[in-house]
């Protein structure tokens, strides 16, 4: 009774953030006319387009109380009992409005102009159907798809499965995500048992920092992003290229390298990024393949996660990727469950609490401008860095609470 009551108070925090997410609602967006729904949506407009300081307030209090919670939850519950609470999680904020981003309405519109209006979204954008009411609460109408042939191609499931109507393709999509996260699991589970490095012991923490990072939470089940089915793929190439043995036949050799790059090209055609994995990737391939490996290569070799993390990071730091956003840290934090690097390990996870408030601006003001993308950056890297050094000098303490 005493173990259902600690699951019930942890899980509150995510209750209140999808509560929450709602204040966020597009005010073109009618997702029911049920007058008891219809009432409270009119309130929690109040909050978040007419009380922007209480809703920044409220946005702030919950991802602080979501991360002490998921701390509690990895000291002081059980294996079975951390994934009773993951999913939890994931049934309460699938159910979440994507307050602090509107992509998923562009993979849905994307795969409407596929499929009513036969046009490549590509090359035509959401303006040329101004009659669609759907374009009323879209928030990128004026530029292509950014993605990938693949993803558009996945993203026509959600939408044939809906049959057009938009709840039921947006709940759709939201299930496809959970499918896109799913995959990223088993690959990580299959990869922890092909990995021989110091981070053994450690998995299991890291897994779950990773797993129940509330950014990762929140921009996967929440937000709806296809970040982690890209990703997922590309954990997937990893597990064939260390499937590689030397006792292998040169048929199965050559099978498992075959998949990892198909595999990979796949993840590149949901979103381009994962293609600067490929040196890495065809790193690993060789060593796999030398008989006798030098013992200075076969040492680097096993830092893949770290070369990968940080390959992963670095075109965030640049003028191509436009703009960091947030859900951009799933990419690296993917590998997190198999970095050695301490450094590394605490980089991620302190920038991945500081970008989470990142959006405090935004839900401030209610809009995109210079002076507010300039907070943006401030709170993420000046914040990172400050919460970074914060875990260095804590690391025995943290290393305690997190054992």
């Amino acid at each position: 009774m005493k173990r259902a009551f600690f699951h019930l108070v942890a899980i509150l925090p995510f209750v209140g953030f999808m509560v929450y997410s709602y204040t966020q609602v597009d005010p073109n967006l009618v997702i029911s006319s049920f007058p008891p729904y219809w009432n409270l949506q009119q309130q929690l407009w109040q909050i978040g387009y007419h009380q922007r300081n209480l809703s920044s307030v409220l946005f702030g209090v919950l991802v602080m109380f979501m991360s002490v919670s998921v701390v509690g939850v990895l000291r002081f519950f059980t294996e079975q009992e951390k994934k009773r609470f993951f999913i939890s999680v994931i049934l309460v904020l699938i159910f979440s409005y994507n307050a602090l981003s509107h992509d998923i309405f562009n993979y849905l519109f994307n795969a409407r102009m596929v499929v009513m209006y036969q046009t490549n979204p590509h090359t035509h954008i959401a303006l040329e159907f101004p009659n669609d009411d759907w374009t009323r609460f879209m928030h990128n109408t004026h530029t292509p798809a950014p993605y990938g042939y693949g993803w558009t191609v996945l993203s026509l499931l959600p939408y044939v499965i809906g049959f057009g109507k938009f709840n039921p393709s947006y709940y759709a999509m939201k299930i496809l995500i959970v499918g896109g996260f799913l995959l990223m699991w088993w690959a990580v589970e299959k990869l922890a048992k092909m990995v021989k490095s110091d981070t053994a012991q450690n998995f299991h923490t890291l897994k779950w920092l990773f797993f129940l990072n509330p950014l990762v939470l929140i921009e996967t089940f929440s937000n709806g992003h296809n970040d982690v089915w890209m990703m997922g793929l590309a954990l997937l190439s990893y597990v064939f290229v260390l499937k590689i043995q030397q006792k292998d036949s040169l048929r199965k050799k050559v099978g498992y390298v075959f998949m990892a790059i198909v595999i990979l090209a796949i993840s590149a055609s949901v979103k381009f990024a994962t293609l600067i994995l490929a040196p890495v990737l065809i790193f690993l391939i060789i060593t796999r393949l030398i008989n006798k490996l030098p013992s200075h290569l076969e040492r680097f070799a096993q830092w893949w996660p770290e070369m990968s993390a940080v390959l992963l990071f670095l075109p965030l730091l640049t003028d191509r990727s436009q703009q960091f956003h947030p859900w951009y840290l799933i990419w690296s934090l993917s590998f997190l469950p198999f970095i050695r690097s301490v450094w590394i390990r605490y980089m991620l996870i302190a920038f991945s609490f500081s970008s989470l408030f990142r959006y405090l601006p935004y839900l401030y003001l209610g809009n995109y401008t210079t002076h507010e993308l300039t907070q943006e950056k401030i709170i993420t890297w000046v914040g990172g860095v400050f919460v970074l050094f914060g875990l260095m000098l804590c690391r025995k303490w943290v290393s305690r609470v997190l054992k």
